[in-house]
C-alpha cells in the first residue's frame, strides 16, 4: 500500500494575493527584468547589424558589377570595335577597391591589364586624380596583327 505524502506551506498574511504589492520587487525579479532588457537590446544590435552587413554587402557587390560593365563596354568598344591594340583608361579614385576587384575576374583574361601607378607626392597634392589602367590585347606568338 502506497501513501502520499502532502506538504502544506504556511503563507504569511503580507504576501497572500490580496495584500501583495506589485510595486515590491526581489532582487530575483530585478536581476531577472535586468537581463531580460540586456539581451533583448542584445539581440535586437545583432540582428540590426547583421541587416546593415547584408545591406552592405549588397551594395557594394552592386558597384563591382557596374565598374565591371562599364570597364568592359569600353575595352570592347575601344578594343575590339575600332580595332585597337592598345588603350588607355580613366576610372574614379572613388571606386579603387572596386577596380582592384574587378581586375581579377576571368572576363579580363583576354586582355593585358596594367594600373599606372602615380608618384606618391604627386598623389598627396592631388588626391582626386583618376587611376589609369593600360590594356592590351593579349596576342599569340608575340606579334600584333593589322596595328
Amino acid at each position: 500500500m502506497r501513501s502520499f505524502v502532502r506538504t502544506v506551506t504556511v503563507v504569511p498574511d503580507r504576501m497572500s494575493k490580496e495584500n501583495l504589492d506589485h510595486t515590491q520587487f526581489t532582487v530575483f525579479e530585478y536581476i531577472s527584468v535586468a537581463f531580460r532588457y540586456y539581451f533583448g537590446k542584445l539581440a535586437m544590435f545583432e540582428e540590426r547589424e547583421k541587416r546593415r552587413i547584408a545591406e552592405e554587402q549588397k551594395r557594394k557587390t552592386q558597384q563591382i558589377e557596374e565598374v565591371k560593365g562599364a570597364l568592359l563596354d569600353a575595352i570592347y568598344s575601344a578594343l575590339v570595335q575600332e580595332k585597337n591594340y592598345e588603350v588607355v583608361l580613366s576610372v574614379n579614385r572613388a571606386y579603387k577597391e572596386q577596380v582592384d576587384s574587378v581586375l581579377e575576374l576571368s572576363d579580363f583574361s583576354p586582355f593585358n591589364i596594367q594600373i599606372l601607378e602615380e608618384d606618391k607626392d604627386i598623389l598627396a597634392s592631388f588626391n582626386s586624380l583618376p587611376i589609369m589602367i593600360r590594356v592590351t590585347k593579349k596576342v599569340l606568338g608575340g606579334e600584333v596583327y593589322g596595328v
